[in-house]
């Protein structure tokens, strides 16, 4: 069950950038990126994250999906075909809208069967984790969609928080929240990373353990 929990794609450490060469060519080299919302025709992120994959290694490629309208179950079932899913970022509670209503987690699960890789970046990671609670947290996502279901996709049993800057004062609020779950939280700057594989976990560079 090898997944990827990332802040960013764009600043990897030496450490995680090397561990993700060596399992994106173990699972060869082809992503399919999942936005977290229908783009436009210019689909400005995804060509972004194109880019920052083509940094690391230039022989990556990716295909865009996402699970809007204009997709069909059929153009979904296509993400099995490709050895590495990549759970991009946006806004959270939007992003577990879509994937309750497209039934998504099944195509996860089918895929993490069939030894598949998964990326998870920001938002994409939180997905991942057991519930999306930890966006109520300071500089975080607005629930714009109105969901009251925080429930997650719970592939792995810990919490993420992204993007953190160092700031004392939302580590605090962090803590503060960590009291209420069962499970910790780790809380991670947007140059490292976490790797999870035959329920390991491997913390590439510096990650806060609460």
């Amino acid at each position: 069950m090898p997944i990827f929990l990332l802040s960013e794609t764009s600043c990897p450490n030496i450490n995680l950038r090397n561990k993700l060469i060596s399992e994106i060519k173990k699972h060869g080299g082809k992503i399919a990126y999942i936005s977290s919302i229908p783009q436009d025709e210019q689909k400005i992120r995804f060509y972004n994250t194109v880019s920052e994959y083509q940094n690391i290694d230039p022989s990556i490629t990716l295909e865009y999906f996402d699970l809007g309208e204009k997709f069909s179950d059929n153009d979904l079932k296509k993400v099995l075909e490709f050895g590495i899913i990549h759970m991009s970022g946006g806004n959270t509670f939007g992003f577990l809208n879509y994937i309750n209503k497209r039934n998504f987690k099944k195509i996860l699960k089918k895929h993490l069967e069939n030894n598949g890789l998964i990326i998870g970046v920001s938002a994409g990671s939180i997905i991942l984790t057991p519930n999306i609670s930890v966006c109520n947290l300071p500089e975080t996502d607005e629930n714009l969609v109105g969901i009251t279901d925080l429930t997650a996709l719970n592939l792995v049993d810990f919490e993420f928080y992204p993007h953190f800057t160092g700031n004392k004062q939302y580590l605090e609020e962090i803590k503060k929240y960590s009291k209420t779950i069962n499970n910790p939280v780790y809380v991670c700057s947007d140059e490292n990373g976490i790797f999870i594989d035959e329920n390991k976990i491997e913390i590439l560079n510096n990650i806060i353990k609460i």
